[in-house]
């Protein structure tokens, strides 16, 4: 009895609660990616958990979502490792979008280079007019046979929802390297 109500009481403090359901997510996303990984290969998910600090603190889930290089279906679209996405950071070559609101930022933290883009912009920015695109977020718009796009998120479930959007613009290239 004495145990389950210390058990509430910290379910009651707030960043305990926080930490718990961040530590589940984690664990059902990581069971949910590596089951369905053995029904469909390449699956696309991004699970990022970034910090306020440099990139060498990023826990990112060490996936990011990524187009590639030949017209395939949204299941083919590619996952890029913390290692890629570090690489395609220092070499420059990297269209970064954080589908993430822009609240989340001030909370969490972003990388330098990526540009936010939150989710419900994503259909409305990747079809407005380039300049128009470049004046609002500062970046050149990305074109549909770009193949260096990657978005990111905190979960994953955005960044998907952000490449299901611009696949539907006509963004369908994918890398097969």
């Amino acid at each position: 009895m004495q145990s389950s109500a210390l058990f509430w009481s910290f379910l009651g403090d707030w960043n305990f609660t926080v930490f718990i359901i961040m530590v589940l997510a984690r664990f059902v996303g990581s069971v949910r990616s590596q089951s369905f990984l053995l029904s469909v290969k390449n699956m696309c998910t991004t699970r990022s958990f970034l910090w306020p600090s440099d990139i060498k603190k990023l826990a990112l889930s060490d996936r990011c979502s990524k187009r590639s290089k030949a017209t395939a279906p949204l299941d083919q679209w590619t996952d890029i490792s913390l290692t890629e996405l570090k690489a395609m950071l220092t070499a420059g070559n990297i269209q970064l979008f954080d589908v993430r609101e822009p609240h989340e930022l001030v909370q969490t933290g972003k990388i330098a280079c990526a540009t936010n883009i939150p989710l419900r912009k994503v259909p409305e920015a990747f079809t407005m007019d380039p300049d128009e695109f470049e004046e609002e977020f500062s970046v050149k718009q990305p074109q549909k046979n770009d193949i260096n796009i990657v978005f990111h998120c905190f979960a994953g479930v955005r960044s998907r929802a952000a490449m299901e959007a611009v696949h539907q613009i006509g963004f369908t290239k994918y890398d097969k390297q």
